[in-house]
């Protein structure tokens, strides 16, 4: 017998369909029912769950089929919503899917150039969550610092490239720019050894960037209609903000019409847009200042590089050669353009039904929450300063903290002690009420946060003698946690939870001033049951919210913010109770100005101010 009769075949059998039978014209045909009945059932799953999941994405949003075949072969990313809180409920959704398009919204952008400005001892901390943010929407923009760098796949330019050597040579503002370039590795690493304090530095150096990313600007992106100026921690608005430019236009043609708008401000008198505000140009004003073939024109940064070095600000030097050159004002559009945050707004009659265009400060925790905000908010309409209020600050409100600056100092009561008062500084001196128009309770505000508490909750209150916890602060400190004989950082302990916040619900509900055990929760109420009469204002004439005691020194405040913590003793020391920066709320005022106020009838559009 030959021997390869007995060889083992190459490979076992395939226990796959072989070849011939798919070639077979009838086992295909056998195939096409089951094909049909998957295709089918598919189908039918789609439209199912586009009638039972309507919302299953962003609130609002087209949901094609094309998304949900998409969607459907990729991983789900829904997630809960932490903005989705009490007193959120009504405002946004309780979950979304994140594998959506987050720019299937986004306004168009055509004619509106993004130019941010940074720094390189930042960009790398700073200018991250922006691109995965906002940014990631935006089909052009700009980023200029004061470093050529690279970030992932975003180039990032540096402002100061057409300074002249001899500036950067013998100028001590350019310390930090020829630090920066020398460094071998990263920039953090050198500037533990920067000889100087690198934020001041850097704020130096600043001042020089802003005409030379103009000038630059208009060499790489000319022509647009508007150019928007912004800082790192700069968050704009895109819908308010192109809705405004679209439907309410400043000027009729920004390619015609010079204009130059912003929040202003006065230095040295000179107004100016505020940078970190964010600040528009419009194309016409932005050529006519560097984009002109004259040496004039090209000279100009360079011009001002030798001005700048004996003032203070990029953003007033920018103004200052805008008016030289070409006669323009600043139009002034505050509260739309903003320098403060949520938690920092004057929330109140000047910031309420107003748009919010810009907010600065924002750190970069700040920039994610808002942008998750935008994607997940029930509704599209305008966003209102009233709406950031709901949204971030109302569930937190409660009546009083400890280590805490709500930022009250509207009006102040200082102890006339010498030792105290003169070591104020001139502007809270200023803001002192006269002695001669004091009433009783104001007179005694400055002895103790229970006496300061006590110029809100008595306002519009005939001031007669009443037994309550200003004349005993003893009993309002142990109420509200603080003793004299323990340390301070334990304070307060009985404060009421954040559910019981101004305004926490959507619709006001604050702790009834009826409620026998509303002491024990942390309210400003007297020692005794008898509740004091209704003040006589009107909630809407209310002047005082809010107050903030240290040191024998009480402000009051004729909005309501949540502020910032602040805490004056090294962290390994224990405070003293006359050191606690403390702060509280009049959240029956609160609750009764919002009522008062009602809704907004419709947003309250800035008209530009040239000033």
């Amino acid at each position: 017998m030959p021997s390869d009769a007995l060889a083992p075949p190459l490979k076992p059998p395939s226990p796959r369909v072989s070849p011939r039978l798919l070639g077979n014209p009838y086992y295909r045909r056998s195939l096409r029912p089951i094909l049909f009945i998957t295709v089918s059932c598919f189908l039918v799953y789609l439209f199912y769950s586009e009638a039972q999941f309507p919302q299953r994405t962003i609130p609002g949003a087209s949901d094609s089929i094309s998304d949900r075949i998409d969607s459907f072969f990729r991983a789900s990313l829904l997630h809960n919503n932490t903005l989705y809180q009490k007193g959120t409920e009504d405002r946004v959704a309780k979950d979304f899917d994140y594998a959506t398009n987050p720019c299937r919204d986004f306004p168009n952008t055509d004619g509106i150039l993004l130019v941010l400005k940074t720094g390189a001892t930042e960009v790398f901390d700073k200018l991250p969550t922006q691109l995965i943010t906002n940014l990631q929407c935006l089909p052009d923009f700009l980023v200029f610092s004061d470093r050529e760098q690279q970030l992932g796949r975003w180039h990032i330019h540096d402002a100061l490239e057409g300074v002249s050597d001899a500036v950067k040579a013998h100028f001590t503002d350019f310390d930090l720019y020829r630090a920066q370039a020398e460094c071998p590795l990263d920039q953090k690493t050198c500037l533990k050894t920067f000889h100087g304090q690198v934020g001041r530095a850097a704020w130096a150096l600043d001042k020089y960037k802003f005409l030379h990313i103009l000038q630059r600007t208009w060499e790489m992106r000319p022509n647009q209609s508007w150019y928007l100026f912004g800082e790192a921690d700069t968050y704009f608005v895109w819908p308010n903000l192109v809705h405004w430019l679209r439907d309410r236009p400043p000027v009729s043609d920004p390619l015609v019409e010079p204009a130059y708008i912003g929040s202003a401000a006065m230095l040295a008198g000179i107004p100016f847009a505020h940078g970190g505000s964010g600040y528009l140009l419009s194309g016409a004003l932005v050529r006519d200042l560097v984009g002109a073939d004259t040496e004039s024109s090209r000279n100009l940064p360079n011009v001002y590089d030798i001005k700048a070095r004996g003032h203070c600000c990029g953003d007033q030097m920018l103004a200052k050669a805008i008016l030289e050159r070409l006669r323009v004002k600043v139009q002034h559009v505050h509260p739309m353009f903003n320098g403060e945050k949520p938690a920092t707004f004057p929330y109140g009659h000047t910031h309420w039904c107003d748009p919010v265009l810009s907010m600065h400060h924002m750190e970069p925790e700040d920039i994610s929450a808002l942008w998750q905000y935008e994607q997940t908010r029930l509704d599209n309409s305008t966003i209102l300063m009233k709406d950031l209020y709901y949204a971030f600050i109302a569930n937190k409100m409660i009546n009083y903290r400890a280590h805490w600056d709500n930022l009250s100092d509207d009006v102040c009561y200082i102890d006339p002690d010498p030792a105290i008062f003169n070591h104020l500084d001139d502007k809270m001196k200023r803001r002192q009420k006269k002695r001669s128009d004091l009433n009783r309770i104001e007179k005694e505000a400055h002895k103790s946060v229970a006496h300061c508490a006590k110029v809100c909750e008595y306002e519009g209150l005939p001031v007669d003698p009443v037994e309550n916890e200003a004349e005993n602060p003893d009993i309002w400190t142990q109420q509200h946690g603080l003793h004299g004989d323990q340390d301070a950082n334990s304070a307060p302990r009985n404060n009421p939870t954040e559910g019981e916040a101004a305004g926490a619900s959507g619709s006001p509900s604050l702790v009834n001033s009826n409620d026998p055990g509303a002491q024990q929760k942390g309210t400003l109420e007297p020692r005794d049951s008898i509740e004091p009469p209704r003040p006589r204002i009107h909630p809407l004439d209310r002047k005082c919210f809010q107050y903030r005691y240290h040191k024998g020194v009480c402000c009051t405040s004729r909005s309501f913010k949540l502020g910032v913590p602040r805490r004056d003793a090294k962290a390994h020391l224990p405070d003293k109770l006359e050191d606690v920066w403390q702060s509280g709320w009049h959240l029956q005022g609160i609750s009764d100005w919002i009522a008062a106020k009602g809704e907004c009838r419709e947003p309250k559009w800035k008209v530009p101010d040239k000033l």
